[in-house]
């Protein structure tokens, strides 16, 4: 029985933790204002004034308790009413974004500036984060490893490389010639910084997993634990894709949640999805 209950208070409390504010609000405004209709029809009623008068409770004090259930529903009213302005200033927002001011161009290295500032002002530093990586070869992560460490921010931290894979490339005509032995140098200087910083790592709480994929990539970039993503699409030259140095990329920042960033986000999802589907 005891179980069942402690279940059912952990199934409501999970429950109430995923509404959203505006849902919140509006189950305490509309309790609020069944508990004023409900006290304010009871203490009408004589039995109950008689009985709440021989518990030493005055007229005055009842005046109070229900002025303050008064007081409290008027600032919930206010509180839904900033709410819905605040939704209607964001809908309102969203039809003016400009995402030309979202484009950043330098390829994959243009975007390490703002990727190391949001890794170092995320919320809680002990809180391990995650971030997911889609790339081609993994040319630039050894060297932003290092950045990383040297910053201070490479600390309870799991990082998910995903990587096209050794013998897919082999076989593929639409992938350069070159990229095979790329991948190879590249993820070497991964595992020997791994290899050179594994007490450093382990004491720092940090875990880096490699994805390698055997599909023709479309979409790459970054994916931050606060939701921030640093998006781009492949680009044929001729029959062969083009390695990302001088991509450019959509900054969609996490708290972004206009229809067209909802899309994207979808979209890079579904390609880490795939991308992580083949270990």
């Amino acid at each position: 029985m005891f179980r069942k209950l402690e279940s059912s208070i952990k199934n409501l409390v999970n429950e109430i933790g995923s509404w959203s504010l505006e849902k919140i609000g509006n189950v305490i405004l509309g309790l609020s204002i069944f508990l004023t209709l409900f006290f304010t029809i009871l203490l009408r009623i004589p039995k109950i004034k008689a009985i709440l008068g021989i518990a030493g409770i005055s007229n005055s004090e009842l005046t109070i308790s229900a002025s303050g259930i008064l007081v409290i529903t008027f600032s919930l009213l206010i509180w839904k009413v900033f709410v819905k302005t605040d939704s209607l200033i964001r809908k309102i927002d969203d039809s003016k974004l400009d995402y030309d001011e979202k484009l950043l161009f330098g390829g994959t290295d243009g975007i390490y500036n703002i990727v190391n500032k949001e890794m170092r002002v995320r919320k809680v530093l002990r809180e391990k984060i995650t971030v997911d990586i889609i790339g081609y070869t993994l040319f630039s992560v050894e060297p932003k490893l290092k950045t990383w460490k040297d910053l201070g921010i490479l600390n309870n931290l799991t990082l998910n490389l995903c990587h096209l894979d050794y013998d897919f490339m082999l076989d593929n005509e639409q992938i350069p010639t070159s990229w095979p032995e790329r991948l190879k140098s590249y993820l070497k200087g991964i595992e020997d910084f791994l290899k050179k910083n594994e007490s450093f790592l382990k004491d720092n709480n940090v875990e880096i997993n490699f994805y390698p994929y055997s599909h023709i990539p479309s979409v790459h970039g970054f994916k931050l634990a606060n939701g921030s993503m640093f998006m781009s699409f492949a680009i044929w030259d001729n029959s062969q894709i083009i390695q990302p140095n001088n991509s450019v990329f959509l900054h969609l920042e996490g708290n972004d949640y206009s229809k067209t960033a909802r899309q994207l986000k979808f979209l890079f999802n579904n390609w880490l999805k795939k991308s992580k589907s083949y270990s």
